[in-house]
């Protein structure tokens, strides 16, 4: 009995696992692509998080979203100017 319900904790502990790292890679990974956009000049692009639940992604979201406008408006001068 021991085995079978180690075996039952185990699988379940798994499956959150899996479940949680893609709630938490998935994002992360939309703003990885949001980044390579930006790097490449491209500072007009939707930065979403996917209406992620963490409030780190979200965080992580809006700085990203500020750090674009910034640069944005910085190279604008730069053109203008």
């Amino acid at each position: 009995q021991i085995l079978v319900i180690a075996g039952i904790t185990l699988f379940l502990s798994l499956l959150a696992t899996i479940m949680i790292s893609r709630n938490i890679t998935g994002p992360i990974a939309n703003l990885v692509a949001s980044a390579n956009l930006i790097s490449t000049g491209n500072y007009h692009g939707v930065i979403s998080s996917e209406s992620s639940d963490s409030e780190e992604i979200r965080a992580l979201t809006q700085s990203l979203q500020i750090m674009q406008h910034g640069i944005a408006e910085r190279e604008g001068l730069l053109l203008d100017g």
